[in-house]
């Protein structure tokens, strides 16, 4: 099938467009003037001809780093984000509870809630066992922070884990020592290993749930850390099962998160690495995942001097220096791309230093230090120079969520002082010292949507329209960048993704505005109108667009 889209803006690079483009199979055979186009192929038998009424056409947007099935999962859970209290989060949760029905003595989940954003009276404080009691005490109910890096329950779940008061600064206490229901980072990982494995059914729902979200926001391509303990051959297979039915179409890589030794033997004995295809052109094998630090609103990242709005603590460290040295050099030789979660500047400091001993400083003068596995540190919040620096040096990928600005703008300064908060999230920065970047969202921790997350880029505004160090702003055509060939470079597909060159395949999505001359707050309100995988529209209604 060839397909001609006419009466377009089709974005090729900074300051340079088309007004046709041509498709020959999955593929882009050309793209030019209108006159250009119908010279290549006139209209016929066999020719589709779509009418794209005067949008813009991007390479379809890829996310670099997100949680698709846990996005998926809020269909079956406590989806409590964005309340306002803790009155709001149990009366929210109380209404879940009747939606989900779940059986008597179920486990319930849920995640979404954010302390700082609780402005409907009472305390901005982390809920605790007895506030979530008042939901339920006949379910054991497990509540995440909207990071995941704290995670509250009430007093049925914490009986039924165990959990007592170790874990020292990572389990909250009451005034008699016992534990308040509130874990951070390990004790939290703990704590949610009663929660019962999903049935294969729901899964296939919650995935399918996700997919199609994403395809509808103009993603064609998603890197999903999606894998982690021993749910590698379920994920995995489910959504192969799916893309193999060719109802749904949308890239995806499995980024997974290496929490043992057995999962990476098994990864080793079955010969997946980075970039192998998992039973279908669209389900590839992405990087492995490390963690390093937590999260700023939780006060868990790992900073190289305290919290400024709490002077007792620095965060938590995820791993020692030594074991993920150690696990980046073993990852490296098995052929793996890693990438490692660092909020924190001490955190950005251990991943750069485990990057760093993998080969040695070039001599002074020499071109810098190549990174051909394409190792990356998702998230790089809370920089300095030297961090940036380091990263230049060394090509170190920057995974980077714009997404945060939505929320951490009104705490960076208290947490971090104004002069460590300069270089949060510096977008600018990193584009003027060439550093590579990918933009994604980690949804559900933030919205999926692409247009927001590139409004964010280019106002760096909070909630309120307050500024935040606006000389680290982007334009529209940066943010679009990495949001399309960068996030295909991290992916090792920049030779046939993010562009809309011949050759390239055909991932395209059409919006109903043009966003790099609108003004940047109305980005995130430019609706899509199709999303189109392989040259095949995999949402939209292609016949409201069609030429007879």
């Amino acid at each position: 099938m060839v397909v001609i889209i006419r009466n377009i803006k089709a974005y090729l690079e900074r300051g340079s467009f088309a007004r046709a483009v041509v498709i020959d199979g999955e593929r882009i055979l050309a793209a030019g003037t209108e006159a250009e186009i119908k010279a290549l192929v006139s209209p016929g038998p066999g020719v589709l001809v779509i009418d794209g009424r005067g949008g813009l056409l991007l390479p379809a947007f890829h996310d670099s780093h997100l949680h698709l099935w846990h996005f998926g999962c809020t269909i079956h859970e406590m989806d409590v984000h964005g309340v306002n209290s803790i009155d709001d989060l149990v009366d929210k949760g109380k209404k879940a509870l009747e939606r989900i029905a779940p059986a008597p003595g179920t486990v319930v989940h849920g995640t979404g809630w954010n302390q700082e954003e609780f402005s409907g009276g009472g305390e901005k404080r982390y809920p605790n066992r007895f506030d979530l009691d008042r939901i339920s005490v006949e379910h054991p109910i497990i509540l995440e922070r909207v990071c995941g890096h704290t995670t509250s329950c009430n007093t049925r779940a914490l009986e039924m884990a165990g959990m007592s008061a170790g874990d020292a600064g990572e389990t909250e206490l009451d005034g008699d020592g016992k534990p308040l229901g509130i874990f951070h980072e390990r004790a939290a990982e703990k704590l949610r290993r009663i929660l019962p494995a999903f049935d294969d059914v729901r899964v296939r729902a919650q995935l399918e749930y996700g997919m199609k979200k994403a395809l509808s926001l103009g993603l064609g391509s998603v890197d999903c850390n999606d894998v982690f303990n021993d749910n590698f051959a379920q994920i995995s297979g489910i959504y192969r099962e799916i893309l193999e039915e060719d109802r749904i179409r949308l890239r995806i890589g499995l980024q997974c998160y290496i929490t043992k030794e057995s999962i990476l033997d098994m990864l080793v004995r079955r010969n997946h690495v980075t970039g192998a295809e998992l039973g279908h052109p669209l389900l590839r094998f992405g990087a492995c995942k490390l963690f390093a630090d937590g999260s700023l609103g939780s006060r868990t990242a790992y900073l190289s001097s305290p919290y400024t709005d709490d002077a007792s603590v620095r965060g938590l460290r995820a791993m020692e220096a030594e074991a993920m040295a150690a696990a980046v050099k073993r990852l490296d030789a098995l052929g793996f791309q890693v990438i490692i979660h660092a909020i924190g500047d001490a955190a950005a400091d251990q991943v750069l230093r485990s990057f760093e001993a993998l080969s040695p400083e070039p001599p002074s003068g020499r071109a810098g230090v190549p990174n051909p596995r394409r190792h990356g540190m998702v998230h790089c919040e809370v920089m300095t120079r030297d961090l940036l620096e380091r990263m230049a040096r060394r090509d170190i990928l920057a995974l980077v969520q714009p997404a945060f600005l939505t929320h951490d703008t009104a705490i960076a300064e208290n947490r971090l002082g104004r002069e460590r908060a300069r270089l949060c999230l510096p977008l600018g920065t990193m584009a003027r010292m060439g550093i590579r970047t990918a933009y994604g969202t980690d949804c559900p921790v933030e919205s999926l949507n692409p247009l927001e997350c590139i409004e964010n880029a280019v106002l760096r505004q909070g909630q309120k329209g307050e500024e935040f160090f606006p000389e680290e702003r982007v334009d529209a055509y940066t943010a679009v960048d990495a949001y399309t060939a960068g996030s295909a470079y991290a992916a090792f597909a920049e030779d046939r993704l993010g562009r809309i060159r011949p050759g390239y395949l055909a991932d395209l999505t059409l919006l109903d505005r043009d966003i790099f001359s609108t003004e940047p707050r109305g980005i995130g309100k430019a609706q899509v109108l199709f999303t189109m995988v392989g040259g095949r529209i995999a949402y939209g209604a292609p016949g409201g667009f069609v030429e007879v």
